[in-house]
């Protein structure tokens, strides 16, 4: 098998600040020290988006952006193998780390694509954590103030 180099690219979500570049350096790290120590790809881009989704300072999870009600935040996620297997979430609400749920599509489920409560009911089906953002806490971070 020939050698490759791995690579990790990562960016904070759509309008994030260049300044926070130490959060998406850690995430893609998070993700390079677990294939360094025997992970596979998809499982180190799915942590390492989840550091970034726990980080709000970014466009991501806990960091997204308020909808206009000014309460709730809806989400997408996204991930893919190089085999061609895919799944994804969209507009599913107030969800922490809705990379989770995409993965469970891409694991457990013949469709590609979940929107909205049936992303959620899908992932209480199959015990995928799903934490809320709804609490005064997950309110106007640096990465979802308009």
């Amino acid at each position: 098998m020939p050698d490759f180099q791995r690579a990790i690219l990562t960016h904070g979500g759509a309008g994030s600040n260049p300044k926070y570049f130490d959060g998406t350096d850690s995430a893609a790290s998070r993700g390079m020290d677990l294939m360094a120590n025997g992970g596979n790809a998809l499982a180190a881009v799915v942590d390492a988006v989840k550091v970034l989704e726990d980080d709000p300072r970014f466009n991501a999870g806990s960091g997204s952006k308020l909808r206009i009600d000014g309460r709730t935040m809806q989400l997408d996620a996204s991930c893919m193998t190089s085999s061609n297997e895919f799944g994804a979430v969209a507009c599913v609400e107030n969800i922490k780390n809705p990379i989770d749920i995409a993965h469970g599509v891409l694991r457990y489920s013949p469709h590609i694509l979940l929107v909205g409560d049936g992303a959620r009911i899908f992932a209480k089906k199959h015990h995928i954590p799903v934490a809320d953002l709804n609490g005064p806490d997950q309110i106007e971070t640096p990465g979802n103030i308009m």
